[in-house]
């Protein structure tokens, strides 16, 4: 069965399907939309198979060879989509081909696989600033998303009281909690730089000549090969997937704040400080979303409505799968060691 029998499998399939129809159909999702077909499954046994039999097999045995095609950089945004992002990539190119970069012993990483083609791409909250420094001479696209400023700064302030079990990596989050800091004093104060034009201090870098805002509109406009809304999450992933050549992007939520109140529902006065304390952020929304549009006019074909819509339907059936496919995924994670070790 190839990509196109199976994509219109997805469009007919009614939503009562039962779950054996499920079942065959996340076998076939996972190893076609999302990690090739059977063979290239059985060949990539057959290879651990045949390293077992010359020696112990390690991935620090796999070629380095020099990178012949670009370093994809996904600067990841707090509260943007940007982990349902990092897992629609792992999918991509394969989640032992990325970094993750999120500390600076992580960052002193990045110089020894710049180089190498079995690395597919970076991923991480990190400064555009910071990491081009690293990647400096080097082939990359970057790639970021975005989110409406108030929006995002309430999500994040919710989310720091929805993950208990990690306050101990996060003292903020915990002297949040315990101090029961309210969205008013969090915003007011400067406990964060979260809660402060957050966008563009991440995309901008020191320029005499730019304002940070500045310099982060020129960023958005010239450095990134792509960036997505979060307010257009389906039409951004579209729209990556036409730039990078990618498989059809199917995913599920990941990460969502889901015990906060809606935008309408937070009273005036919080919503002016947020604006009030993300002036640029709201200023840099307003350039992006227009940037946006004007990319998709020009970028997109005119059957790209029609194309909107059949993702759509294929991703709401995905959604339904995603629990099978998961438990796919981590059966054959476990097989493919288990051949690793005998």
């Amino acid at each position: 069965m190839n990509v196109c029998q199976v994509n219109q499998r997805l469009v007919l399939a009614s939503p009562q399907v039962d779950k054996f129809e499920l079942l065959v159909l996340v076998h076939e999702v996972t190893h076609i939309f999302l990690g090739g077909n059977m063979q290239q499954l059985q060949q990539q046994a057959l290879d651990i198979s045949q390293s077992n039999s010359r020696g112990k097999y390690s991935t620090d045995q796999v070629s380095s060879s020099i990178r012949a095609e670009p370093l994809l950089v996904f600067l990841h945004i707090p509260k943007t989509g940007g982990t349902t992002l990092e897992r629609i990539l792992d999918r991509q190119y394969g989640r032992n081909r990325g970094l993750r970069v999120n500390s600076l012993k992580q960052l002193l990483e990045v110089q020894s696989v710049l180089n190498q083609s079995t690395t597919k791409f970076i991923k991480g909250h990190l400064n555009l600033s910071i990491i081009q420094d690293q990647c400096q001479g080097h082939l990359c696209q970057y790639l970021t998303l975005l989110r409406h400023p108030v929006d995002r700064v309430i999500s994040y302030y919710y989310f720091m009281f929805s993950k208990p079990h990690l306050y101990n990596h996060y003292p903020l989050h915990q002297y949040i909690y315990t101090q029961k800091i309210s969205l008013r004093e969090y915003v007011m104060s400067e406990l964060s730089t979260e809660a402060h034009n957050l966008q563009v201090t991440m995309l901008a870098t020191e320029d005499q000549n730019l304002t940070p805002l500045e310099s982060a509109q020129r960023h958005l406009r010239e450095t990134f090969s792509a960036f997505g809304l979060l307010e257009y999450f389906d039409t951004s992933l579209l729209l990556c997937s036409h730039r990078f050549n990618w498989r059809v992007p199917l995913y599920a939520k990941e990460n969502q704040t889901l015990a906060r109140p809606l935008l309408q529902d937070v009273p005036r006065e919080i919503i002016r400080v947020l604006e009030q304390k993300n002036s640029l952020d709201l200023e840099f929304y307003a350039y992006a979303e227009q940037l946006f549009q004007e990319r998709l006019a020009q970028q997109l074909p005119a059957s790209f409505a029609a194309e909107l819509a059949q993702f759509r339907q294929m991703n709401n059936l995905y959604r339904q799968i995603y629990p099978y496919y998961a438990l796919a995924s981590q059966t054959k994670n476990y097989l493919l060691q288990q051949l690793r070790r005998s």
